[in-house]
């Protein structure tokens, strides 16, 4: 049972990571998304605006994936938290296991 806490750990910190950097990285990948939209435009020369709005949304985009990812690993921590203390059950002695005597009782 504890390699599946480990990788539910693992699992947690990597969603976390990767949430947290494609939020505060969410502006460079909006623009170079934008810029590639740019470049693909031959014929129509892309107005301000639109290049603009383009942008706006890619970003927006990555950092909604991001939060996404960030609360579902900081769900995982807790689920996989709340798993160990409930999983966790208390080891019995064998004097526990075995009845009493009479002469024990009085």
């Amino acid at each position: 049972m504890n390699g599946h806490f480990y990788a539910m750990w693992w699992t947690a910190v990597v969603l976390v990571v990767s949430g947290i950097t494609l939020s505060l990285s969410s502006t460079a990948f909006g623009q170079a998304r934008a810029r590639g939209w740019l470049n693909r435009q031959y014929d129509i020369i892309g107005n301000e605006e639109t290049y603009q709005l383009i942008m706006e949304t890619n970003t927006l985009i990555f950092v909604v994936f991001g939060s996404i990812l960030f609360g579902s690993g900081i769900l995982l921590a807790l689920a996989s938290m709340g798993l160990q203390l409930f999983a966790a059950t208390p080891k019995r002695t064998t004097e526990l296991d075995e009845p009493l005597t009479e002469a024990e009782i009085h």
